[in-house]
């Protein structure tokens, strides 16, 4: 099973989240935006902890009434089911989906209720309190409906037969067609007193906190810590084939079960400790860790439990008393193991029957892993790879990923639509997503979104807005000089300049992040210069000169200038077709807001999400006195276009004096400012 939909409300900074969630799902955001938030509603959910008036959402300053606090209530809906599940579940996994709703406040338990697929023919029978009314009814059913004919109710019928019998028709699968789910007032309390760890256990629920003690993760106590959980897999496989096997030979002897299980379980414990020693070592050289066997309260249901021993040289240790540094990295190298295990592809091979069902019981039980900051701790190369594994096991694997993080190494790209911004507001922080449609989604197809997350969007996800341009120069310049009297940088100031590769895909890139509410603003050539088309129609000209005329370029030869002439005409009309269109579609999209009077070759132009150069970046450095100064002694070319080295440019840049920068670039600057100085320019503002 795995969690499809989420709905939160009013738990700590969420007032309101109802989304879809998907098989690897990042949160992502500032420190007090909410995303953990998110996390952390969910483990209430599973664990039921109880309470305080800091957990509950409210737009009060200061210390809130408890008695005016409102419920938190977190819905899970989960799909993807299987047989264990509906096992589990028994009648709230009669379909295809599980929802279940917690209730709580601050104060007072919280309650579980499911909703449950039913079949509304039954309602009466049931709420009738005498058995012999119940038969009457269910025998006046199946008499007026041939779909309950072979109910086989009679007067002989006890109370307990005839409820199995309406349970069991609507737990067929063929009748599924025929029940209506009930709401929460009306179901019974789920699992009643079993209490949360059953839940917990039974979904997989796995939840990693940012916190440093981590010390209950490897309690071997119960079966909902971490290591219970990650390992539980490989002991309930090993412990029922032991327990057939020593029930066939003696049931009496007890210390038989307990040396056969140990013996069963050596093998895989110790393969599983090898795969995990050999993240390990990367994250703690020097440092090892075995796994053993151990049960519980002997009876004859064995209940196994795993056991960790940390070896440094000849020592050993317990995890419990070591710092959260070692905690935190042997967790997640047990994690991360476990989740190679889940996308380890089958043996071709030389694999026996044993090893075959060995592996098929390792794979029964889904997962549901929550991780808070996953890259807490780790070097960026061990980040990465623990990333990578994460987003495999989600994609091939019966294991699902929930993650906060800073760190760009956890966003996959083919989750790009499973990425949550959060944002902190008074009103409840807000989860902004992308919407992957039109030109966005045939580009993601395409794997052309891949490029924008190995570079620049990534970057803007993570900063307080955007200045999109077209290509490299234009970032080193933006990202360098200041953009104000303060001598701030956009950089400095948590702005991000995204380059976009090209005019082409300006606006897809801009939409792109701009879903994940993260203010925008591009930055455009505008190509109307006929001076600069002229002179880039005779270079272009000249091996056409030389064929026609047999002889050398001449451009005081009237022929030879009408051939330049036509094709500066031709590259004009090329520019002002391309520019015309990218406005036309910065209108449809919803950017071309303060562009509504623009036209081509009428001089710098710029909107409330768009900028239009006179024609494009180096004619305004051309205008730079101080910038073409300082270039010369950088040694770059007049023509600064033929300037290939971004990274001078940008030292050129640095060097010069911002007083006599031209006023068209300082304007897009002080726009691009504007976005974190006077708030967001959001389209819906």
């Amino acid at each position: 099973m795995k969690i499809k939909h989420l709905r939160i409300e009013n738990f700590r900074a969420i007032a309101n989240f109802d989304e879809a969630i998907g098989p690897y799902t990042t949160f992502i955001g500032y420190n007090g935006g909410g995303k953990s938030s998110i996390l952390h509603a969910v483990r209430w959910f599973f664990e039921n902890f109880e309470l305080m008036s800091t957990d509950v959402f409210s737009e009060e300053i200061g210390e809130p009434d408890l008695a005016t606090l409102p419920d938190v209530k977190v819905t899970v809906t989960f799909d993807n089911l299987t047989e264990l599940d509906h096992e589990n579940f028994g009648p709230y996994a009669r379909g295809e989906e599980i929802v279940l709703t917690r209730v709580g406040g601050v104060g007072r338990p919280s309650k579980l209720y499911g909703e449950r697929l039913v079949c509304p023919s039954f309602k009466n029978i049931r709420k009738e309190k005498t058995v012999s009314g119940q038969r009457k009814l269910a025998e006046q059913l199946m008499t007026s409906n041939k779909l309950f004919a072979d109910l086989n109710i009679n007067s002989k019928t006890s109370k307990q037969e005839l409820l199995e019998i309406l349970d069991n028709w609507e737990a067929d699968s063929e009748n599924h067609k025929h029940l209506e789910s009930i709401n929460d007032e009306d179901a019974n309390h789920f699992f009643g007193a079993v209490g949360s760890d059953k839940l917990k256990v039974d979904s997989g629920f796995v939840f990693i906190p940012a916190a440093p003690d981590l010390t209950g993760q490897f309690d071997i106590s119960g079966k909902s810590s971490a290591l219970q959980l990650l390992l539980g897999d490989i002991l309930k496989g090993v412990v029922s084939r032991s327990i057939n096997s020593w029930t066939e030979r003696n049931q009496s002897v007890l210390n038989e079960l307990e040396t056969t299980v140990s013996e069963a379980a050596d093998d895989h414990l110790n393969e599983r400790a090898g795969q995990v020693n050999h993240h390990l070592r990367q994250y703690l050289p020097g440092i090892e860790i075995k796994f053993e066997v151990g049960l519980q309260d002997w009876a004859p249901r064995a209940n196994p439990v795993a056991q960790s021993r940390m070896r440094r040289g000849e020592r050993d240790f317990f995890i419990e008393s070591e710092g959260h540094g070692v905690q935190r990295a042997t967790l997640l190298a047990l994690l991360q193991a476990t989740a190679e295990s889940r996308t380890a592809p089958e043996s071709t091979g030389g694999e026996d029957r044993d090893n075959k069902q060995n592996h098929r019981e390792d794979q029964q039980s889904s997962l549901i892993v929550f991780v808070e900051e996953p890259e807490v701790y780790q070097h960026p190369v061990q980040a990465r790879m623990m990333a990578r594994s994460f987003a495999n096991a989600a994609r091939t694997g019966n294991v699902q990923f929930v993650l906060a993080t800073h760190s760009p190494y956890f966003l996959d790209p083919n989750e790009i639509h499973n990425i949550f911004r959060v944002e902190n507001s008074p009103t409840g922080s807000k989860a902004n997503r992308p919407s992957v449609q039109g030109v966005l989604k045939e580009k993601n197809a395409s794997g052309e979104l891949d490029k924008y997350f190995l570079e620049s969007v990534i970057e803007s996800l993570f900063s307080r807005a955007a200045l999109i341009v077209e290509g490299d120069t234009e970032r080193a310049i933006f990202d360098t000089v200041p953009c104000g009297d303060d001598g701030l940088t956009l950089r400095d100031l948590g702005i991000s300049v995204a380059v976009a590769a090209g005019s082409d895909s300006l606006l897809d890139m801009a939409q792109l992040i701009q879903d994940f509410g993260v203010p925008v603003f591009v930055v455009r050539d505008g190509d109307s210069d006929s001076e600069i088309a002229l002179k880039t129609a005779q270079e272009k000209s000249q091996n056409a000169i030389r064929t026609q005329f047999k002889c050398a370029p001449d451009f005081e030869n009237t022929e030879h200038l009408q051939i330049a002439v036509n094709k500066q005409q031709s590259l004009l009309n090329r520019w002002q077709s391309a520019v015309d269109s990218f406005i036309k579609k910065a209108r449809e999209s919803g950017f071309g807001e303060g562009l509504e009077d623009f036209e081509w070759g009428g001089g710098s132009q710029v909107g409330r999400y768009v900028g239009i150069l006179s024609h494009d970046l180096e004619a305004e450095l051309h205008n730079w006195p101080s910038f073409t100064m300082m270039s010369k002694e950088f040694g770059l070319p007049s023509d600064l276009r033929k300037a290939k080295k971004a990274g001078v440019l940008a030292r050129v840049a640095a060097q010069s004096k911002q007083e006599d920068m031209p006023a068209d670039l300082k304007r897009i600057l002080e726009v691009a400012r504007q976005m974190v100085d006077y708030g967001s320019p959001r389209k819906d503002s």
